[in-house]
């Protein structure tokens, strides 16, 4: 139970520093994501306008021209000059109606087959603007272009469209490396923090811890110093009921046993409390020995018989072989105690409740697992208590379970029983339809 108390403080504290690493780390890309969209934008609307600008221009000084030249009868040297008058322009080019060039410039000869594929299929919008890549040869490498078109009109019919260009590659290498730098110091301040996070993770814990060991020696020492006067008042009880017994009036000794039965129930929980406290600080020794497994079970049955009669309820035991088991019998005698009364208390009359004790066999034939099935026909469990039912003081409905009494300790300290003997223990249910228990136990010679 250390060992489970450490995983439990390792669990709250690992997630501690998940939280606190993961709200910086968001809260760091976050930002970054907003930076890098800002300056993204800042620049691509700086160069957007550059470039409608100069298509616009261009376009002009074309149309213009147009009023003394006819379409495609040449252009001027110094028309391309004018419209690009701050060398911004990469590639200019001009088609006719039925898509032939019939003017082209660019900076790299080599641009001009695959700049003509990107351009075949776009027919521009008025304003529209295009941001494309092209794979050169490799002396190039790669380009990254924005591009702008305009239809050219000729006596008020459309003659052409005219295409232009400007290279931006410079601005999106520029933009890309400040992406890794940026993922690069996002990546450094994720590792401070969560060392960070692992540091405030453990200063968390100091009180955590704090609070749990006081509460663990508070319940160990009120559990044991309820059980001295507990064991004086139910001597008490038994002295009285045997010496004054017969002369006691019929309410007199309805009390009496009220008493007992009340005195019975508080050194049960005073027990299991004074268990968990032991558990917890690893002060429980389980005693290991062979035992048999079906004749442990039949002496619990046997001795819940009487309360199953009074309830109105069929309680069978399907163990057709002996089993040999090595455990803790004693805590195993517990084990199936906690699990048999919660189905009798859970069962309502004209109910059933079974036991069943099996073995599985590895591939030679040898007995590997011991497993115990506690079925019942009562009220189920809802699918959303069952992960929690194994834990300390949950009930599922507090109203439900004041009804038939409990503590809501008793299947905590199943599973630490369980759990002790390196078993497993888990539940299926329908609520209205009943529960099952299973418990798997590794048979150790």
């Amino acid at each position: 139970m250390k060992r489970s108390r450490r995983d439990l403080f390792t669990r709250i504290r690992l997630r501690l520093t998940l939280t606190y690493s993961g709200m910086l780390i968001f809260i760091l890309l976050l930002f970054t994501l907003i930076v890098f969209g800002v300056l993204f934008m800042v620049i691509f609307k700086e160069q957007n306008s550059l470039v409608q600008a100069q298509a616009d221009a261009e376009v002009t000084r074309y149309q213009d021209l147009l009023q003394h030249v006819p379409f495609g009868g040449g252009q001027p040297p110094d028309v391309a000059e004018q419209a690009d008058p701050e060398g911004m322009r990469f590639f200019t080019y001009i088609v006719n109606a039925d898509g032939r060039l019939v003017y082209g410039e660019e900076r790299m000869p080599d641009v001009r087959s695959p700049l003509s594929l990107q351009l075949a299929d776009w027919v521009p919008e008025q304003g529209e603007n295009q941001l494309a890549t092209l794979h050169l040869p490799r002396r190039h490498g790669e380009l990254w272009l924005l591009l702008a078109g305009r239809a050219i009109y000729q006596n008020g019919q459309l003659a052409g469209v005219l295409y232009t260009g400007n290279d931006v590659s410079y601005y999106w290498e520029v933009l890309t490396s400040l992406a890794e730098v940026m993922l690069i110091l996002v990546a450094l301040f994720g590792i401070l923090s969560t060392v960070v996070g692992q540091r405030m993770a453990a200063r968390a814990m100091v009180p955590i811890k704090s609070s749990y060991l006081k509460q663990q020696q508070f319940v160990a020492d009120a559990s044991h110093e309820l059980r001295t006067p507990l064991a004086v008042l139910k001597s008490s009880i038994d002295v009285l009921d045997l010496e004054e017994g017969d002369r006691l009036s019929d309410v007199s000794q309805l009390v009496l046993a009220d008493m007992k039965d009340e005195v019975q129930s508080m050194s049960k929980l005073v027990a299991d409390l004074l268990t968990l406290a032991r558990s917890d600080s690893g002060g429980v020794d389980l005693y290991l020995q062979p035992f048999d497994l079906v004749s442990t079970a039949e002496q619990i049955v046997r001795l819940r018989q009487s309360l199953a009669q009074e309830k109105g309820i069929e309680l069978a035991l399907d163990a057709p072989s002996p089993l040999s088991l090595t455990g803790d019998q004693e805590r195993i005698k517990q084990l199936l105690a906690i699990l048999l009364d919660n189905a009798l208390a859970y069962t309502p009359s004209g109910g059933r409740v079974r036991v069943a004790v099996t073995a599985e066999h590895t591939s030679n034939g040898m007995v590997r697992t011991a497993v115990v099935c506690v079925e019942d026909t009562g009220i189920g469990i809802p699918l959303e208590d069952q992960e929690r039912i194994f834990e300390r003081f949950y009930r599922v409905e507090a109203a439900r379970t004041r009804a038939v009494g409990g503590t809501g300790i008793g299947l905590a300290i199943a599973r630490w029983i369980v759990e002790a003997h390196k078993g497993m223990i888990e539940v299926q249910s329908d609520p209205g339809t009943g529960s099952t228990f299973t418990v798997r136990l590794p048979v150790r010679k």
